[in-house]
């Protein structure tokens, strides 16, 4: 079952589904000119973070990295 993009807002806003990372520059560019991207050491491996961070470069937008955390 292919679930078509959702968008939640609990107050904060949440695009979800198929193809919803590619919302992720205008997103950026709407609330300002460089994004966060907060983790926790282990997701460097994973794919939808690369994804994350492939999309922004993609896209030119600046970008810092946190993930001195512990999940």
């Amino acid at each position: 079952m292919t679930v078509e993009s959702i968008r939640f807002s609990f107050p904060t806003m949440m695009d979800v589904g198929v193809g919803a990372i590619q919302n992720l520059p205008d997103w950026v560019r709407q609330h300002g000119a460089k994004a966060l991207v907060v983790t926790d050491p282990g997701m460097g491996e994973v794919d939808a973070y690369k994804q994350v961070l492939s999309v922004l470069d993609a896209a030119g937008i600046a970008y810092a990295v946190f993930s001195d955390i512990s999940p």
